[in-house]
C-alpha cells in the first residue's frame, strides 16, 4: 500500500474503523482488515488550486470536516466529495485553521491563529468567534494543541490552555443597535457640528470641504469589536466596510441628494437587518445650479443664433450685391452695348459713318468707364472715404474740364480713413456721378463743389453748383431725384434736395 505523499500531518479513526492519513495536499483512506488504500486530493474550485496542510479531521453527522492551512475547514460529504468551504467569508476567525473538535454532533470549536469560532450545525452553520479579549489564553492556538473530555473543551499554545465549558457559552446577541451621534461640518473659514441623535436630514452648504459623520454602535458585551458598514442608497451598490472605526469623513461630494444607510454587527457577524438611514442635500454652487446651467445654454444656443443671423445677414449682403452689380451690368453695360450696336448697324447702312462712330466712340468709353467702377466697387482696398473722394474726381475732373466748368472735392481730415461698405461706397459714387452729370447738362453752372463731412457722427455729402436751379416738382426733373433718393434709401441714408436760381444743393447723410 502505497502513499501518495510522505509528509503526513494528522491520523484520524472514522466510525468504521478506518485510518484517514492526513498529508500536505492528499488524503488517503486505509482499511487494515482488507488491506486497502484509498487516496485523493480537494481542488479548491475558488483559488484555482488544491486544498494543502490538512492539519486535522473529525466526523460528525456522515460528513468529515478538514482543517486546511490557508484555506479554512472544508466539508466533504459520505462519497468524499467537496461540499463546501468555511472561511472568513462565513466570519471564521481566520483562513489558518488548526483543530477542529466537535460537540455533541451540534457544534464545532474550530482553532486558529487569530483566535477560537465555534460553528453551530445546527444553526446554519452560524459562527460565534472568541479572542483574547473574550478570555482567551491567546489568539495564536497551535495546531495540535486542542482536545475534548467529559463534554469540556481544551486549548492551547502560546502562553497556556484555556478551558472551555461549552454548556456556558453566551447565547448571539442581536446586532448592537447603531446611532448617528454627531455630524460636523468644515469650511475654509469655520466649521460647524450637530449632536442631535433623532437628526435624520442635513442640508450640507456649498462653501463645504468636508462632512464627518461620528457612528455610535451600543455593544456593552464587547465595545471595541463591533463592525459598521455603510453604503449610498440611490447608487444600489455593496455595502461598504468601516471596520471598528467609528468615523465616516465625506470629501469631493457632488452636489446632490443621498440617501447614508448605516448598519452594525456584532462581535460574531451577525448585521442588523433594519440600517439607519441619513439623508445629506449637499448643495450646488452659483455655477453648478440648474438655473445657471439653464442661462449658459441659453446664451451658447443665443450665440449660435446670432452668428446664424449674421450670417444669413452676410449672404444676404452678398446676395444683395450680386443682385445690384446684375442689375447695374444690364442697365449701363448692357444699354450701352445695345446703343453700340444699333449704331453699328446704321453706320453699316448709312453713308455718313462718322456721326455714328463717334456715337459708338462715345458709348464704348462710358462703358469702360461704368465697368472700372464696378470693379472699384468690389476692390477690398478701396473702401475709405478718401477713395470715395478720389473716384468722384477722377470721374468728374475730364468732364468739367472739357465744359470750363470748375470743380472741387474736399474731405474733412477726421474721416479720410474711415471705412465704408461696399454698398454704401457704390451708391454713394452712382448718387455724385448722375447730380455732376445733371449739373453739366442742364443747370449751365461754372462751379461744382463736392464735400464730405461727418456731423454728429454721420457721414454728410454735399454736392452743390451755381446754376440757375431747377423746379423739383417738374417730371422730368422728378424721376431723376427720385432715383438719388431711392438710392439714398438702399444703404440708410436721407436725401434732401434744394434748388434755386442761385444753384442747386443735394445733401446725402447717413
Amino acid at each position: 500500500m502505497r502513499l501518495p505523499d510522505n509528509y503526513v500531518t494528522n491520523l484520524y479513526t472514522d466510525h468504521k474503523g478506518r485510518v484517514w492519513i492526513l498529508g500536505y495536499q492528499s488524503v488517503s483512506i486505509v482499511d487494515f482488515g482488507v488491506r486497502t488504500i484509498h487516496s485523493f486530493d480537494i481542488y479548491d474550485f475558488a483559488r484555482h488550486t488544491f486544498y494543502s496542510m490538512l492539519f486535522d479531521i473529525c466526523e460528525v453527522q456522515g460528513r468529515y470536516y478538514l482543517a486546511s492551512y490557508g484555506g479554512g475547514v472544508v466539508v466533504l460529504d459520505s462519497a468524499y466529495r467537496l461540499v463546501r468551504n468555511l472561511s472568513v467569508q462565513n466570519n471564521l476567525t481566520a483562513i489558518t485553521t488548526a483543530k477542529i473538535i466537535p460537540y455533541k454532533d451540534s457544534l464545532l470549536f474550530v482553532t486558529s491563529n487569530h483566535g477560537l469560532s465555534v460553528v453551530n450545525l445546527s444553526k446554519n452553520d452560524s459562527v460565534q468567534n472568541f479572542y483574547e479579549s473574550d478570555g482567551l489564553h491567546s489568539d495564536n492556538l497551535e495546531e495540535y494543541s486542542g482536545a475534548i473530555r467529559n463534554n469540556i473543551i481544551y486549548v492551547g499554545g502560546v502562553d497556556g490552555i484555556t478551558v472551555i465549558d461549552p454548556a456556558r457559552l453566551p447565547a448571539v446577541l442581536p446586532p448592537p443597535p447603531i446611532y448617528i451621534r454627531q455630524v460636523t461640518t468644515e469650511s475654509r473659514n469655520s466649521s460647524q457640528d450637530t449632536s442631535n441623535l433623532l437628526l435624520s436630514a442635513l442640508d450640507i452648504p456649498e462653501n463645504v470641504l468636508q462632512t464627518t459623520i461620528y457612528l455610535s454602535a451600543v455593544d456593552y458585551q464587547n465595545p471595541t469589536r463591533s463592525l459598521l458598514q455603510y453604503r449610498v442608497k440611490e447608487q444600489e451598490g455593496d455595502w461598504i466596510n468601516i471596520g471598528t472605526r467609528d468615523i465616516l469623513p465625506l470629501t469631493g461630494i457632488s452636489p446632490g441628494k443621498y440617501t447614508l444607510q448605516f448598519r452594525s454587527a456584532n462581535k460574531d457577524g451577525l448585521w442588523s437587518s433594519r440600517p439607519v438611514e441619513l439623508y445629506l442635500h449637499f448643495l450646488p454652487k452659483w455655477y453648478q445650479t440648474f438655473w445657471f446651467k439653464l442661462l449658459v445654454i441659453i446664451f451658447i444656443a443665443g450665440l449660435f443664433y446670432t452668428f446664424y443671423l449674421y450670417r444669413m445677414r452676410q449672404i444676404w449682403k452678398q446676395q444683395q450685391i450680386r443682385k445690384d452689380i446684375a442689375s447695374d451690368l444690364h442697365d449701363d453695360i448692357g444699354s450701352t452695348l445695345n446703343t453700340v450696336k444699333i449704331f453699328t448697324h446704321l453706320a453699316r447702312r448709312d453713308q455718313q459713318k462718322e456721326e455714328y462712330l463717334y456715337r459708338i466712340e462715345e458709348s464704348l468709353t462710358q462703358a469702360s468707364a461704368g465697368l472700372r467702377d464696378l470693379i472699384w466697387v468690389l476692390d477690398d482696398s478701396g473702401d475709405t472715404v478718401k477713395d470715395l473722394a478720389e473716384r468722384i474726381k477722377r470721374f468728374a475732373m475730364p468732364v468739367t474740364q472739357v465744359k470750363e466748368i470748375s470743380f472741387d472735392c474736399s474731405v474733412a481730415s477726421a474721416i479720410m480713413e474711415m471705412t465704408v461698405s461696399k454698398p454704401v461706397k457704390r451708391n454713394l459714387l452712382l448718387i455724385a456721378k448722375e447730380t455732376i452729370n445733371n449739373s453739366i447738362k442742364y443747370s449751365g453752372c461754372q462751379h461744382i463743389q463736392v464735400s464730405i463731412t461727418d456731423v454728429k457722427d454721420k457721414l454728410l455729402m454735399s454736392i452743390r453748383d451755381d446754376g440757375h436751379g431747377f423746379d423739383t416738382q417738374d417730371t422730368v426733373s422728378g424721376n431723376g431725384l427720385r432715383n438719388i433718393q431711392n438710392r439714398a434709401r438702399q444703404i440708410g441714408f436721407t436725401a434732401s434736395i434744394t434748388s434755386s436760381s442761385k444753384g442747386t444743393l443735394i445733401e446725402i447723410q447717413g
